[in-house]
C-alpha cells in the first residue's frame, strides 16, 4: 500500500485513509477522497455528471468525440450494490469500440 501525507500534519499515512490517525484532520473533500490517481466517491451524487454512467451512454450514441474524451482522461463510475465503482474494463473496452467506429463511419459519409 502506498503513503501519503495528512493534509492537516503532513504525517505519513495510508493511501485511503479517511482520517488522520495522529492529528484526526479529515482527508475527505465535498466527500471525495483523492489520492494520487485514485478518486474513492463516497455517494454517487458526488460524482460529476460527465463521469456518471448515463452521460457516456448519451455521448456513445450522439457523440462519440466526447466519450472518447472522456473515457481517455478518467473513469466513468456507476452505482453498484450501494457502492461507487468504476466501469469495468471490458465495458470501457466496448464503449472504445463503439466510440471509434463511430467516428470512422462518420468520417466516411462526410468524405464520401
Amino acid at each position: 500500500m502506498n503513503t501519503v501525507f495528512c493534509r492537516g500534519c503532513a504525517k505519513e499515512i495510508g493511501e485511503t485513509t479517511r482520517f488522520c490517525p495522529g492529528c484526526g484532520a479529515s482527508q475527505v473533500l465535498d466527500g471525495i477522497l483523492v489520492r494520487k490517481k485514485n478518486v474513492i466517491y463516497a455517494s454517487y451524487q458526488n460524482v460529476p455528471w460527465f463521469r456518471q454512467r448515463w452521460f457516456a451512454v448519451i455521448c456513445c450514441l450522439l457523440f462519440s468525440p466526447a466519450l472518447l474524451f472522456i473515457l481517455f482522461t478518467g473513469e466513468i463510475y456507476l452505482e453498484k450494490q450501494g457502492k461507487v465503482e468504476p466501469i469495468p474494463k471490458y465495458s470501457k473496452v466496448i464503449l472504445l469500440a463503439v466510440g471509434v467506429i463511430s467516428i470512422i463511419r462518420i468520417t466516411i459519409v462526410i468524405f464520401k
